[in-house]
């Protein structure tokens, strides 16, 4: 099985080949690139839909995941050369008792010192394929 990031301690390295989206406070040493929106739907609905379209990806593969934590890590090829890039991310349940979540997103490459954009193409990407029924708020 594949180990998780710990979002809270994450560091991350002086090339710019990353893309960091979380909520507001949960990373406390990395820069955030974008903060997290939120979904009124239960955490577990949301993390069932993102894995939904991980695999429907051709070029993305699920290395490991954890429905308790709501958790998955997966590797993304790039369309054209087919690098190897990883994806971390984690969809966090409201601590309030509402049925309501956010995520985290951590995508990175493996090779090379900048990415030109694909870390955050990719995050972006994942996130506009939710159907409209979850969309974010």
């Amino acid at each position: 099985m594949a180990e998780f990031i710990d979002f809270a301690s994450l560091k991350r390295p002086s090339t710019p080949n990353t893309f960091l989206l979380a909520p507001e406070g949960l990373c406390q040493v990395a820069q955030v690139d974008q903060t997290s929106p939120s979904w009124d739907i239960p955490a577990e609905t949301l993390f069932a839909e993102c894995l939904s379209q991980i695999d429907a990806e051709d070029l993305w593969a699920v290395q490991g995941q954890s429905a308790q934590s709501f958790q998955l890590v997966f590797v993304a090829r790039t369309r054209l050369l087919r690098f190897k890039d990883d994806v971390d991310l984690r969809v966090i349940p409201s601590d309030d008792g509402r049925a309501s979540c956010k995520v985290a997103i951590y995508s990175r490459s493996r090779i090379g010192r900048s990415d030109l954009g694909a870390n955050a193409k990719r995050v972006s990407s994942l996130l506009e394929k939710l159907p409209k029924s979850i969309k974010a708020t």
